[in-house]
């Protein structure tokens, strides 16, 4: 948030008329400037939940992509549990970035990678047969709220519904096959 109130990523979007197609969430330097120490500095740490979804808000509809920032954790040296650590820490931060929405990210060692693309595709993949389930029932009851056990599906929850699928097929954890009709955009 800028000095004046207004929040800065949307008025950065605007400057950029039409050339800013991401952005990224730097969260040590932002962490930093809030007064956290090196002891706190995580992508989880709440100042950075707030700073996401602040920025995902000033975007919205722009077409502008969020990209989560990278662990600093690296899993370098011959400490097989150490490695094994930031391997973990990598994954579970992929996946709370997606559970959150945020499905873009940026990895500092080729090792991240082939833990992204594990957090990534299961994140899709184990949540693919209550999805499909979810939509189709929905959709059979001819676009009505519907409530099935503690499950409760409206239009808000459908839309995620279809991002889920949107986004899955987009990052290529799903294949077409695997998005119900309804879901199809």
């Amino acid at each position: 948030v800028s000095p004046d109130g207004a929040v800065s990523p949307r008025l950065l979007v605007e400057a950029s008329r039409g050339r800013c197609v991401g952005l990224h969430l730097g969260p040590y330097d932002m962490t930093a400037s809030v007064g956290v120490d090196v002891g706190g500095q995580t992508l989880d740490h709440p100042a950075c939940a707030f700073a996401l979804r602040l920025a995902a808000a000033a975007v919205s509809g722009t077409g502008v992509d969020l990209s989560d920032g990278p662990v600093a954790t690296l899993p370098l040296g011959n400490d097989v549990a150490a490695v094994d650590a930031a391997l973990g820490l990598h994954y579970r931060q992929v996946r709370r970035a997606l559970t959150e929405g945020i499905h873009r990210g940026w990895d500092l060692h080729p090792a991240q990678l082939g833990t992204r693309y594990a957090a990534v595709y299961a994140h899709y993949l184990e949540a693919l047969p209550a999805a499909r389930e979810r939509l189709s029932r929905f959709m059979e009851g001819r676009a009505k709220a519907v409530a099935a056990g503690t499950v409760f599906d409206d239009a808000a929850t459908v839309r995620g519904l279809t991002n889920f699928f949107r986004q899955g097929q987009a990052c290529g954890a799903l294949k077409p096959e695997d998005v119900p009709p309804a879901a199809v955009v």
